[in-house]
């Protein structure tokens, strides 16, 4: 049957001198009832275009401006290409709602002022290139089969708003949404997307990309069948952006199921409640992320991912307030559940118990390099994992090797660590730099017998507080390595659940009892000790644990500690010299 032409009054505007033709031929309010339209609201796709397109011109390249025209139709079968490449409408756009289309809707390399489709069924929307005003997609059904992606943005500059809110994408051969260099002046927003793609592009392509406003997928919901189910390396946001409130995304391979490596964000990275997973390799990878107000990835964050690449990536990324895992799950059965080394937080890290709804922070790993890692991290705040449960089968479960935090570094709530499979301490803190007080009041312990729990081999803190339990060693094993260990003032040891201080007249002898009981004969561990006493007045105390260093010397047959264990700071590279935060330990005086 032949489509039907466009039968309308046009109207035009002396003010604006913008015709507005509008044609309505049926009024659905359901997806359902828009697929169901029939002959009697056809119109051909090519009558659109010549309303669009006054300009005759045989060539792209010679076709002249159009005269400003804004077309609306609503209830309409649209049959035929809608082919709306190279037009130009600067001033004037096209509104569809509740239309049925047979192919797919381009405008590569056009002008539009607006381009707005509203609960439409359709194959999909190709516009590369295209110069748009405000694009707008709301509450459509788009199904294609176009390896290039079943939306094309790539190279397409949004001069105003994008909106993508509440449609359903599915491309069984390629991309949902693809949007390479996409530039829009102002905010992206894509909440409550359902999407579904495959391929190395990812479901939602965003590679390059500048977002001068917000972006936001709050609700989104993207499975990818293999690739990245949100894929946005090197993307620019000028705003904030929200990958939050019910947010899922499942993807597969090395690139994440959420990849925003190299991305540059002003405003604040929200994954607050939000859920990933991908079986063969990270969750999240924002390897080299700059964010300039903070990550939330908190209130029930749950995250799956695989392999030695970690199921949440933050390798030398920079961020320019807190970043916060309170109440994140991380699991990973095959490797490290958060890689963080050398990141830099201008803020504090903390992976506490969540104050929204009570859930601990939980990171399961199997990886020799640690759980969670934050080797050679730079913190201008405090390290907070109260309550944190942190657990490994095969490695540490917390390294922190030659970190610099400026704050305190807190393992106290309840913290628990417990780690195996190597040689190498539960939590270690090897080389560490804590500019205020380390507090050690949880517990932690190595399923090796011969592995410390505790690792603090050459490190600088300038408070001690350290629990029994924290210290206490499985059977036949060894608790703690404090080999090189400084401190500024009296360290001191809490006892019983929950732990309290023990009596200053026991602290001495406790202290001597722990040091006996380290990794390994350490002279300086004894001397550090002795002369923390000495400076807080108390001589006897500090003779005492002179005399302990002796007797100890002399049980393990040592001569001034030179058999002392390697701690694992000697495993570790050293940093480059101008890697770091690291300055004096301040006194106490100093510090209040």
């Amino acid at each position: 049957m032949t489509a039907k032409p466009i039968m309308a009054t046009p109207e035009s505007s002396p003010q604006t001198g913008i015709t507005n033709i509008e044609i309505i031929r049926s009024e659905p309010s359901a997806i359902v009832q828009v697929q169901g339209l029939d002959e009697d609201c056809v119109i051909a796709a090519d009558a659109i275009r010549e309303i669009l397109a006054t300009a005759k011109s045989s060539t792209p390249q010679t076709a002249a401006p159009a005269e400003p025209v804004v077309v609306r139709i609503g209830g309409a079968w649209i049959r035929g290409e809608l082919d709306l490449d190279t037009i130009t409408q600067v001033a004037g756009g096209l509104y569809l709602t509740g239309c049925k289309l047979d192919q797919p809707v381009t405008l590569r390399d056009g002008a539009l002022n607006w381009l707005v489709l509203e609960q439409c069924v359709l194959p999909g929307i190709g516009a590369d290139r295209a110069t748009v005003g405000t694009l707008t997609i709301t509450d459509s059904l788009i199904t294609g089969e176009n390896p290039g992606g079943a939306i094309r943005l790539t190279g397409t500059r949004v001069t105003g708003d994008l909106r993508l809110d509440g449609i359903r994408v599915d491309n069984p051969v390629g991309p949902a949404v693809q949007a390479t260099g996409l530039a829009a002046g102002a905010g992206v927003s894509m909440e409550a997307v359902d999407a579904r793609g495959t391929g190395p592009a990812g479901v939602i392509c965003l590679t390059e990309a500048t977002v001068s406003g917000d972006l936001t997928l709050r609700g989104a919901r993207l499975i990818a069948g293999s690739g990245p189910a949100f894929n946005a390396p090197d993307m620019t946001v000028k705003g904030a952006a929200r990958l939050d409130r019910g947010f899922t995304a499942t993807g597969a391979g090395a690139p994440g199921a959420v990849c925003l490596a190299g991305a540059s964000i002003a405003g604040e990275l929200s994954l607050r409640g939000a859920s990933l997973a991908n079986g063969s390799g990270p969750a999240l990878a924002a390897d080299l992320i700059t964010v300039r107000s903070g990550i939330a990835v908190d209130q029930d964050f749950r995250a799956i991912g695989s392999g030695d690449l970690a199921t949440i990536r933050l390798a030398e990324a920079t961020v320019g307030g807190d970043l916060v895992l309170d109440g994140a799950t991380l699991a990973n059965r095959t490797g490290p559940a958060l890689a963080a080394d050398l990141i830099t937080v201008t803020g504090s890290v903390s992976m506490n118990g969540s104050a929204w709804d009570g859930t601990l922070f939980s990171a399961t790993g199997a990886a020799g390099r640690g759980t969670v890692q934050l080797s050679r991290a730079r913190i201008s705040g405090q390290l907070s994992l109260s309550g944190a449960v942190l657990t490994n089968g095969s490695g540490p479960a917390l390294v922190a090797d030659r970190a610099t935090v400026r704050g305190d570094a807190l393992l106290d709530g309840g913290f628990t660590a417990t780690g195996g499979g190597e040689q190498r301490a539960a939590v270690s803190l090897a080389g560490a730099t804590i500019g205020r007080g380390l507090t050690c009041s949880g517990q932690a312990a190595s399923q090796k017998p011969d592995a410390p729990g505790l690792d603090l081999g050459q490190a600088t803190v300038g408070s001690l507080v350290l629990s029994a339990s924290f210290a206490a060693a499985p059977a036949g094993g060894t608790p703690l390595n404090v080999d090189g260990l400084t401190y500024t003032e009296l360290p001191v040891l809490l006892s019983g659940n929950p732990p309290v201080q023990v009596p200053q007249d026991r602290q001495a002898r406790e202290w001597i009892s722990c040091l006996r009981h380290s990794a390994a004969y350490s002279a300086g561990a004894y001397r550090a000790l002795a002369a923390a006493f000495q400076r807080c007045g108390d001589s006897e105390a500090a003779r005492r644990i002179l005399a302990a260093q002796r007797d100890d010397a002399r049980a393990r047959g040592t001569r001034g500690g030179r058999k002392a264990r390697r701690s694992a700071l000697a495993m570790v590279p050293p940093a480059p010299a101008a890697a770091g935060l690291r300055g004096p330990v301040r006194t106490p005086a100093e510090q209040a």
